[in-house]
């Protein structure tokens, strides 16, 4: 399973929560919790500034072994910016293309987990992308497919129609081929102005998600991250950055929206059925 982060808020800059927590996303690439203790099969950052279009770096060698990482996180500051790590789970090989985040004209998408059994449903729902989405894809990770797949069910109109769409396309062809593996994700997915954030699986047993607000964050000398009081900064990310008991857990089939410091949290299973 992979590791990543989403935050929004007052410009930081992007080490502030890569590479300073006791924690940090890059000390996670080298030792973490769960079945999978290395993400060395690429890791990418995506940030917004001035430009409607996010930046993203992205490579194939592991995140703690890149020195321009570390200095791009230096020096870029952003009110808004993904970040993620790798440990791939399928078939699809470490490549700058199959690092996430994704990028399609200012959305970005990444993901953790593995939809089990995709060689097998993989081309049906590659059929399910629009065309004119489909010659942006680059990679061959379920995640991209899945990316794509929502951006083809409306998701620049209403994102949480087309991730419910999408999520249930994906569990109607498992059932027609007849797959009974687990399908784990947690995904995030942002226009530049909203976080989308969900928690879902098949079997109850989804990566973990967890979230931090407050005013501002900082972290402190012994790389603790510190939250001002207030709103207006939000942190979700797979695996908290230090051992303070503050980080919420995410609930299992949870779709949270943040927006401008507000959170709201959607139960998945309860959105509207759709035709």
């Amino acid at each position: 399973m992979c590791r990543w982060l989403a935050y929004q808020g007052p410009k930081i800059y992007l080490d502030t929560l890569i590479a300073k927590p006791v924690n940090s996303l890059i000390n996670q690439s080298i030792s973490s919790g769960g079945n999978i203790t290395t993400h060395g099969d690429g890791f990418g950052i995506g940030w917004y500034s001035n430009h409607k279009k996010p930046g993203l770096y992205r490579d194939l060698s592991p995140a703690w072994n890149d020195t321009n990482l570390q200095e791009i996180a230096h020096h870029i500051s952003s009110p808004l910016f993904f970040s993620h790590v790798r440990a791939s789970t399928g078939s699809a090989a470490a490549s700058r293309q199959n690092s996430h985040p994704f990028r399609y004209n200012h959305w970005l998408f990444m993901h953790n987990g593995d939809i089990g059994g995709f060689p097998i449903i993989r081309k049906d729902l590659e059929s399910l992308i629009n065309n004119d989405y489909y010659m942006h894809k680059e990679g061959n990770t379920d995640s991209e497919a899945l990316f794509y797949l929502m951006l083809s069910n409306g998701l620049e109109s209403n994102p949480i129609a087309a991730i419910q769409t999408s999520i249930n396309q994906l569990h109607s062809l498992l059932k027609h081929h007849n797959i009974h593996l687990p399908a784990r994700m947690t995904i995030c997915i942002t226009d530049g102005t909203t976080l989308y954030a969900l928690r879902h699986s098949n079997d109850k047993q989804s990566p973990t998600l967890f979230y931090r607000t407050g005013a501002s964050v900082y972290v402190d000398e012994k790389g603790v991250c510190q939250f001002t009081q207030g709103k207006g900064a939000t942190l979700i990310l797979s695996e908290p950055l230090d051992d303070q008991e503050n980080w919420v857990s995410i609930e299992e089939d949870s779709l949270l929206t943040v927006h401008q410091g507000e959170i709201h949290r959607i139960p998945f299973s309860l959105l509207p059925k759709l035709d």
